[in-house]
């Protein structure tokens, strides 16, 4: 828009505004707790700024917002997928009926917080609670384990966070880090207590250490 409209004088409001949006994009995940409601106001004035400038040009913007629009809405209401399927779901609340109730499950960023919801069991890692103690830790001793096949060191980082199950979802059970680490490796310690073509729960016995 400030490209199309080519003020005489440069806007400081608006290239501020950019920065600020691009700066809030790369790192708003663990900002937007303390910046979202300043950001709401400086969002608010940009918008009313631009809708300013944009009066003379309100045909052409119409017709742009219109097809952005349709080019957003299309695709949606040809997508079917989801994003779990039916067997994970199972495979999360088998966890409920099935497990110890002080079970720690280690699963991928993204399956933490359903897992804990529908399995009734405490996780590792949940995407949704950016500032957990020693996240970085924890999502460094996941990426351990899923790509290895070593199973002392597949032990090693279990035991760190006393996690004896680890969630596989639906297409990890095919992606080359699964397929060439912890789906390969052959632990005395470790046990499919739940697979499917779409889903795997491993158990790891934590009394029993790895066989040389």
């Amino acid at each position: 828009l400030i490209g199309l409209f080519k003020p005489k004088k440069k806007n400081l409001f608006l290239m501020a505004w950019f920065l600020f949006e691009l700066f809030y994009g790369v790192f708003g995940t663990r900002l937007g707790i303390f910046i979202a409601f300043p950001a709401t106001i400086l969002a608010g004035k940009g918008f009313a700024i631009v809708i300013e400038k944009i009066k003379p040009y309100t045909k052409i913007f119409f017709i742009l917002v219109l097809a952005l629009g349709l080019i957003i809405f299309i695709p949606e209401t040809q997508f079917k997928g989801k994003f779990f399927s039916d067997t994970e779901k199972n495979a999360m609340k088998w966890f409920d009926e099935f497990t110890e109730k002080d079970s720690n499950v280690f699963s991928v960023w993204d399956r933490g917080h359903p897992l804990a919801e529908l399995g009734k069991r405490k996780v590792v890692i949940d995407g949704y609670f950016e500032f957990a103690p020693d996240l970085n830790k924890r999502n460094d001793s996941m990426k351990e384990i899923v790509s290895t096949s070593d199973c002392n060191k597949i032990f090693i980082e279990a035991d760190k966070f006393k996690s004896n199950y680890f969630f596989v979802f639906n297409s990890a059970i095919n992606s080359r880090d699964f397929k060439n680490g912890l789906l390969e490796a052959e632990c005395s310690f470790m046990d499919y207590v739940f697979d499917s073509d779409s889903s795997k729960i491993i158990r790891f016995d934590l009394k029993s250490k790895p066989k040389d």
